[in-house]
């Protein structure tokens, strides 16, 4: 398959689908050498209960495609250091990840994370939950310096593609997971 056809069907790929929450909108855009990403849904979920599932790191690889291990080898209150490893993958390209993030939790609402080491350049990002009449709004704002190889715009595609993929899985974990609500409960 001739190069250009790789970027084409990469970037059909990164289309939106298969997440069913409302509201739901992803977005990256390159700087320089940086992927920057907004995403965002409106969940149907209890504000305490998104946070339990989005604070279940150590059940990460259980949920999120290509994390294959994921676990919390230190915690002081609320910072700890988080060890993720898997890959970032398109088609049958595959790129082994291993990433050590120090990551702050301001309960309920926020969850903060950087790189320590790992594969990557850079890495910063930031979940934060809001409630809404109808649940939760999950939103995700990250940075992210690919590991130096030079791909160009193949980087931006492959960011895009995986982190909105693990985006829309954390996201239907939440929907998933949601305990059953009593009729008449608010957001039911």
């Amino acid at each position: 398959m001739p190069f250009g056809r790789v970027y084409l069907l990469a970037a059909f790929l990164a289309m939106p689908g298969g997440c069913a929450a409302a509201g739901f909108s992803f977005d990256t855009a390159r700087h320089g050498k940086a992927i920057d990403i907004v995403a965002s849904a409106e969940i149907r979920a209890d504000p305490a209960h998104a946070w339990t599932v989005l604070t279940a790191y150590e059940r990460y690889a259980q949920f999120i495609p290509d994390v294959t291990e994921s676990r919390v080898v230190a915690r002081d209150g609320s910072a700890l250091v988080l060890e993720l490893s898997g890959a970032m993958r398109v088609l049958w390209w595959r790129e082994p990840l291993a990433v050590r993030l120090a990551v702050d939790e301001t309960a309920p609402w926020r969850v903060r994370s950087r790189l320590i080491s790992g594969t990557l350049q850079a890495l910063e990002g930031q979940y934060e939950l809001a409630a809404t009449p109808g649940g939760v709004r999950l939103t995700y704002t990250g940075h992210i310096v690919p590991d130096g190889s030079q791909r160009g715009l193949l980087d931006r595609i492959v960011v895009h593609l995986n982190v909105s993929r693990q985006f829309r899985a954390l996201v239907a974990e939440i929907e998933r997971a949601t305990p059953a609500r009593a009729p008449g409960a608010p957001g039911s």
